[in-house]
């Protein structure tokens, strides 16, 4: 008989798994043969979401005991996968029977350095993150955030800054301390970057593109940029697929463990003062 729990180092090590650094696995074991495994983490330091990064399973009962038993041992109120629409199917069937719903899409597009050029009307300065945009960050992650969800789902200041080094902020040409949007390196497979801006700000998303391009593929020579940019800027995905090849299209879905009353009043959000595999 099976038996579901946290996989140690031992286990780990047995079932030559990869030790990752801040991620942790669950898993289904018999008589020391794993069945199937859950990996996953802390979703950008909440500390009350987690993020699955990976099912090796298609056990449902696998899965509803991993979102049992972090939901009422360590009250873990939302659990999210990121699941590619096309390599995924079995796994998105799987997920949205045990409770889990779609409430984002990713599109993933390709730039290789030898068909970059610079069309953009719209001019944005990219330059690396620093201590001082943290706020102005962190005010744009959770602006960009499916409102139901706007109040949980963003990252944290000390996450960022545990991960400033992977953050890239575009600011106004006149105005170089305003933020108006970032990309940072995204937690998937591969290199990807994946791009985020408040909804008002969307429209300057191409020029953002081009700005980090600019910097990294041309500058730098890496032969292709790999990003994401979320569904909610539906406003400049047909403008962008114009210009760049969209590789994939991914779904964001959620599972929550204690569903709050939906109330009429919309949640303003988190407001300190008045953005991806193949």
């Amino acid at each position: 008989m099976s038996k579901s729990r946290d996989l140690n180092i031992f286990d780990i090590w047995l079932q030559r798994k990869d030790f990752l650094w801040g991620k942790e696995y669950y898993g289904s074991l018999s008589r020391g043969k794993l069945d199937g495994s859950i990996l996953f983490g802390d979703y950008r330091g909440s500390g009350h979401s987690i993020q699955i990064y990976k099912l090796d399973t298609r056990d449902e009962e696998l899965l509803k005991s991993f979102t049992d038993k972090y939901s009422r041992k360590y009250r873990t109120r939302y659990f999210i996968v990121e699941l590619d629409e096309k390599q995924d199917i079995d796994h998105i069937a799987l997920v949205n029977r045990c409770g889990f719903k779609r409430y984002l899409r990713n599109y993933y597009y390709e730039l290789k350095a030898e068909d970059f050029s610079s069309s953009s009307e719209v001019k944005v300065i990219c330059r690396e993150a620093e201590y001082d945009d943290v706020e102005q960050i962190m005010e744009l992650d959770c602006a960009s955030q499916a409102l139901e969800y706007r109040d949980y789902l963003f990252a944290t200041k000390k996450y960022i800054k545990t991960k400033l080094s992977d953050y890239y902020v575009f600011v106004d040409m006149h105005d170089l301390s305003r933020v108006l949007a970032f990309v940072f390196k995204a937690e998937t497979e591969g290199n990807c970057f994946e791009f985020v801006t408040g909804q008002a700000a969307g429209a300057i998303l191409p020029a953002c593109v081009e700005a980090f391009a600019e910097r990294n593929i041309v500058f730098e020579k890496n032969s292709f940029l790999r990003f994401s940019v979320a569904s909610t800027h539906k406003q400049v995905i047909e403008e962008l697929e114009r210009s760049y090849s969209l590789s994939s299209v991914s779904q964001l879905l959620i599972f929550e463990a204690s569903p709050r009353e939906k109330s009429r009043e919309h949640s303003a959000g988190f407001v300190l003062r008045p953005v991806a595999s193949t």
